[in-house]
């Protein structure tokens, strides 16, 4: 088993919930969550700067040694996924979070992990 920890990042502290899901599932894993509250919300920031702020988090997460990321951001989701996957060894996979009863029924999230000779999985599906 990989010690690491798992990284969560979210433009506030809604991504919570995907932590909180995270503990209950896997409760042996640790986990380092970002919840960018200095720049929230991400909604009305053009897509440049949006892209920006995640690779700033993806970066600081993964100098941390995480062995995989959740983006539980929306925003992030739409306008930096595929920057994301540009500026790292890291493969993401789009699901949809359920991690609480009072999430949305659209929250959806990311999963990005090393890269392995297997496809990597999605395990947003809560």
């Amino acid at each position: 088993m990989n010690a690491a920890p798992l990284g969560v990042f979210d433009s506030g502290i809604g991504g919570l919930t995907v932590a909180r899901a995270l503990f209950e599932r896997l409760p042996r894993e640790s986990v380092i969550y970002f919840g960018d509250t200095a720049r929230v919300p991400y909604g009305p920031k053009s897509p440049d700067t949006v892209r920006r702020y995640s690779a700033e988090i993806l970066a600081y997460l993964l100098h941390r040694g995480v062995k995989a990321v959740v983006v539980a951001c929306n925003t992030s989701t739409a306008h930096a996924l595929d920057h994301l996957k540009g500026r790292s060894t890291v493969s993401g996979r789009r699901g949809r979070s359920r991690a609480a009863p009072t999430s949305a029924p659209s929250r959806r999230c990311v999963l990005m992990r090393a890269s392995t000779p297997s496809p990597a999985r999605c395990s947003c599906r809560w």
